[in-house]
């Protein structure tokens, strides 16, 4: 093989591991509500909230972000995408009350799928 033929697997591979990293703390939802509400002292309606707020958000940004990969080039927001995505997930970790909880898990990570 080429270089150039070689070269041309690196962005699926790289869209293939941003979207097995999507499925997995997705899938991890599912597992740590119990612990969502005992760490935050709420109820099922507040998870209930955040799980469908990240859906909402995610996929209403998933349209708009294709149209910004044609106008600014795929690269460039595929890694913008990666750093608001990390951003959200982590703010999400260290989040002190429910509120920070919500907006990094449920606002700042979906914007970044």
């Amino acid at each position: 093989m080429s270089a150039r033929q070689q070269a041309s697997w690196l962005p699926l591979v790289c869209i293939c591991l941003v979207m097995s990293m999507i499925y997995f703390t997705s899938l991890g939802t599912n597992v740590v509500i119990s612990k969502w509400i005992e760490t935050f002292d709420t109820d099922i309606g507040f998870v209930q909230l955040v799980i469908m707020m990240t859906s909402l958000i995610g996929g209403g940004f998933m349209l708009l972000t294709s149209k910004l990969g044609e106008k600014f080039g795929k690269k460039k927001i595929l890694a913008t995408g990666i750093v608001i995505y990390l951003t959200g997930l982590v703010t999400a970790l260290i989040s002190p009350t429910q509120v920070v909880f919500f907006v990094g898990w449920a606002i700042i990570w979906p914007i970044g799928w």
